[in-house]
Parts: structure tokens; sequence; C-alpha cells
């Protein structure tokens, strides 16, 4: 067991020493890595308590205006609000066109940011926490991309403020100058072009198979993974190629979602041969760019199955995938150690790469991924109650893999700031949507839909968003929350109020309002006078938003 809590970290760092050789400014970066600032984190936990509380009166900024906001486009205000940081019992709202929540960011033009997930916090004048738990707004990240160091990583996300370059508060207005009705429209008048635009963009969308349009890349990325999981001992091999294997090899989410992205940004539809099964080395770095972008898609389903294999020891879980787990059918020890194995694949494919900034995004996934565990395994008094705690551990399990990866496909495409840091923020709101939703399959699937056992958080001790949500309403959870359900009928009794609470309920709102914000961000991420092409990438990237929130399994 506790190898898989010291083998990924320590591989995280010796990639950071591998991608700081040689290079000033990259030594630069791993020297600061021993104390990362953690700005995903404070992201992924703005939909607590604050962001109930903005004033709905809020006129529209001047982003607001220019990219619209709607229910249909899922648009979020990306300026910084003036509301207030206090709470709503609300749990069900969702963005509309005259909401003025900001479920993307919540940051002012300058400032800085600490790292929530540290182990010792910097002060409290340069902390993201207020004293509550809750996030207050600190400031943007700057354009030269400095931060406020904390003494110790623990779930180590990117700060992409230096490569996004986005400005968040309008440009002053002179004093005295006249407003400009081509300069500032009316509110009506910018609704009612968001309101079209979103329409638009929403048939678009309901008409698009995001799976289809890159399936024959994505088979050709799966036949490539089943080549690279090679070794001289034979039990090794069945073991990391289980997952592999045809028909239980999953829905391939990460690798479509990442060629998409690549397809946005490139604009020009690929050639059938990238279709064609890439066989070389992983070792031998590809020069193309397609290819690389491949690269990308396979690095991260390899992660994500590693880390399949290290969860189900775990968590103990006797299937996956509609078929006995591994650990269920070899032992927990081969299970572990095929997880490891995947990991040191995917560390030589990411070499291949050399592309140090790349490098170092996937090698602090792997940070994330162990410390959003041990969050998870130590939580104890508040956080067990926490819906902060929650998001923070969420995306560091879930969330973290979706968003750097896509950032890495954008750095790849040499794609401009923006699209870069919109491509992180689409692959953050989109995985914390995607846990939000499997956490409630858990409470309302079944086992035989699933694939996996139902009510098997609950079991394992653990409140998700459903009953976090649903205590707000139902306090009795509360008890049986802290003591981790694990007394007699305590599993019961919990489903019936998160049911009579409305946890279900207020949890698929919550998703369905970070799947809106990374819809939100596909406006940025394809290009101005984009071709046909880029513009059904987005389509389909926006499609699969929706259907995040409307998957059974």
């Amino acid at each position: 067991m506790r190898r898989t809590a010291i083998s990924a970290p320590l591989l995280a760092q010796a990639l950071r020493g591998l991608a700081g050789r040689g290079d000033a400014s990259a030594a630069h970066a791993v020297a600061a890595a021993a104390a990362p600032v953690c700005w995903g984190c404070q992201q992924a936990i703005l939909h607590g308590e604050q962001r109930r509380g903005l004033s709905e009166s809020a006129g529209p900024s001047s982003r607001q205006r220019r990219f619209g906001r709607s229910a249909g486009v899922g648009g979020v205000d990306l300026a910084s609000s003036s509301g207030s940081g206090g709470s709503s019992s609300s749990t069900s709202s969702s963005i509309t066109s005259s909401s003025a929540s900001d479920t993307s960011s919540n940051r002012t033009s300058s400032g800085s940011r600490s790292s929530p997930c540290s182990s010792s916090s910097s002060s409290s004048s340069s902390s993201g926490f207020n004293g509550s738990g809750g996030l207050r707004s600190t400031g943007h990240p700057s354009s030269s991309g400095s931060s406020t160091s904390s003494s110790s990583s623990g779930c180590a996300a990117p700060w992409p403020g230096a490569a996004r370059g986005l400005h968040t508060s309008p440009a002053p207005r002179r004093a005295g100058h006249a407003q400009s009705v081509l300069e500032e429209p009316p509110a009506a008048a910018a609704a009612a072009a968001a309101a079209a635009a979103a329409a638009a963009r929403a048939a678009a969308a309901e008409a698009v198979d995001p799976f289809a349009i890159v399936a024959g890349e994505v088979q050709a990325v799966s036949e490539r993974l089943r080549h690279s999981v090679v070794s001289n001992v034979p039990a090794l091999k069945a073991a990391a190629d289980y997952y592999f294997r045809p028909g239980v090899q999953g829905k391939r989410l990460r690798p479509t979602l990442l060629l998409l992205l690549a397809g946005a940004l490139s604009g020009a539809p690929p050639g059938a041969e990238w279709a064609a099964p890439d066989l070389r080395p992983p070792h031998e770095p590809p020069a193309e760019p397609r290819r690389r972008a491949q690269r990308v898609a396979e690095i991260a389903e390899t992660i994500h199955v590693a880390s399949l294999l290290h969860d189900d020891v775990l968590d103990d879980a006797e299937t996956r995938r509609g078929a006995p787990s591994l650990n269920a059918a070899a032992g927990n020890k081969l299970a572990i150690l095929a997880g490891d194995f995947l990991l040191a694949r995917a560390s030589v494919t990411l070499a291949s790469l050399r592309n140090h900034e790349v490098t170092d995004l996937m090698s602090r996934v792997l940070e994330n991924l162990v410390a959003g565990e041990v969050l998870q395994m130590t939580a104890a008094g508040e956080q067990l109650e926490s819906l902060d705690h929650y998001l923070h551990k969420t995306f560091c399990k879930t969330a973290s893999l979706m968003a750097n990866s896509a950032r890495c496909v954008a750095l790849i495409a040499d794609a401009p700031p923006a699209a870069a840091g919109a491509a992180w923020e689409y692959g953050r709101h989109l995985g914390l949507a995607f846990q939000i939703v499997d956490d409630v399959l858990d409470i309302t699937g079944s086992s035989s839909v699933l694939g996996k056992p139902a009510l098997n958080d609950m079991k394992a001790g653990l409140a998700t968003a459903p009953v976090l949500l649903a205590a707000r309403a139902a306090p009795a959870l509360l008890p049986l929350v802290r003591r981790k359900f694990k007394r007699d009928g305590d599993v019961a009794a919990a489903v019936a109020l998160v049911a009579a609470g409305g946890g279900v309920e207020a949890a698929r709102a919550l998703a369905a309002e970070h799947a809106a914000a990374a819809a939100a961000q596909v406006e940025l991420i394809v290009p101005s006078g984009a071709g046909a092409h880029a513009r059904e990438c987005g389509d389909a990237l926006v499609a699969i938003t929706r259907r995040v929130l409307t998957r059974s399994k």
C-alpha cells in the first residue's frame, strides 16, 4: 500500500529534475516546485458558500458583454464580482443570462494567491481563504506569473496566469467622457446577442456526435496503448494490459476530448494517415504536431488507468467496468505493481515530447492524484462535512488530469495564451462536473448499469456532493457523516435523507454549473475566423459537457 503513496511523488520529482536539466528558466521552476502555488485548487473550491452570495443585481462586465452569458452556452462572469461572500441556502440554481454568479473565476485585476493545500499555509494577508473556510477574492495572477509561496506542497496544480494572459477587469474610463454605444452596448442588446449566440451554439452541439469525429484517432491511440504495454515479465504485461483490452477499455473520454481540443486549435482536419496507429517506440520523439497531441492523449489515459488500479486496491473494489477488478482477480500486490508500471511507461512517453512545460504539468498530475487520495483518507472533523474540502479533493483526484492535459495539448499546438488558459479551465470544470455526476450515479444507479458496486462511497465512509448538499436541508445527515456511516442502517438512512433533502437535484445543479462554465471556455479556444473543422470540434467540446450531465454510467 505504501508503494502507491510514495512512487508517484518520487516519479514526479524525478521528472522535474529532467525538465530543469541545462535550462535556467526550467531550473527556476524546479526550485519553485518545492512550494508550488496551487491556483487550480483555489479555483476548484469556488463553488462553496461564496458563489451563492453574489449580488444578482450586478451589471454585466465588459467581458460578459464581449462573450455573452446564457443558459444555453453556459456563459459565466469572468470579471471580478462586487458581490459579498455571504452564503445562501439555495443549491439548485443554474446559470442564466441574468445571473451574476461567477463559477469560472472570482478574482480581481491584480494580486497573488497562495496554495490552499499546503500543509502549512502562508500568512492570512496573502491567503485565498477566509476564516470560515470559504474563498475570498484575492486577485488575478499577474502577467509575470509571480506567486506567493507556501512552505510545502500538497495538491500542486499549476498556476496558469502567465500563459493565459486574460484581463478580468474592465478598462478604466477617463473622467468626463460620455459612454459610447459602440464601446459599451446596452445590457438588453448584449443579452439578446448572447441569447442568439447561445441558441446557435446549443443547436450545433445537439447535432454533433463528439465521439464520432475523432473515433479513428482514438482507436489509433488505443492500439498504440496496447502495443506500448510490453514487458519481459508475462504476468506484469498481462496485469498492465488488463483495462486496455477490448470490451473493458472504458469510454476513452479523455483521449476524445483532447483530440477534439487539438482539432479546435489547429483548424485543419487531420488526414487519414493520422488514424493509423503510431507504433514507434515510446522513447522515440514524434515531430508531427498531431502525433504529439496523440501522445498527450495516450499519457493521460495511461495515468488514468494506473490511478484506477491503485484506487481499486485502496477501496477493496471487486468489480470495474462490469468485470472483476484486477486486484480481485490477481491480488493487491500485482495490481499496485501494474499501476506503477503504467506510470513508468507514461513517463517514458512524456519524456519523448521534450517539452519542459508539458513535463512539469503532467508531473503535477501525479502529485495531485496522491494528494487527493490522502486528503480523502485523512479527512476528519469539519472536513468530513465541508463542500469546499470535497471540491478540493475532487480537483486533485479527477479534474487535475483533464485540466493539465488539456493545457498540454494547447501548448503543443502553439495556441495563444488566452486559449491555453481556457483549455485548462475547460478541463477543470468538465472534470468537476464529471465527478459530481459520478457521485450522483453512485446513489441513484444500479450496480449492473454502473459496472461497479452502487452506494460504494457511503459504504466506504465517504460523503459526496449529494450528501453534503442535502445536509443543508436535512441536518440529521451530519451525525451519520461524522461517523462515516459505520453503524448498521446508516447507509439506508442516509439515502432516505438525501432524497428528503433534495441532495441529488442540488448536486446535478452544481454539476450543470460546472458543465456550463466549461462550455463557456470554448469561445476562447476556437480561433476567430476558424474553419469548419475547428468549429465542428468546438461544438463537439460543448456537446461533451452536455453528455457528461446525462450519462447513466
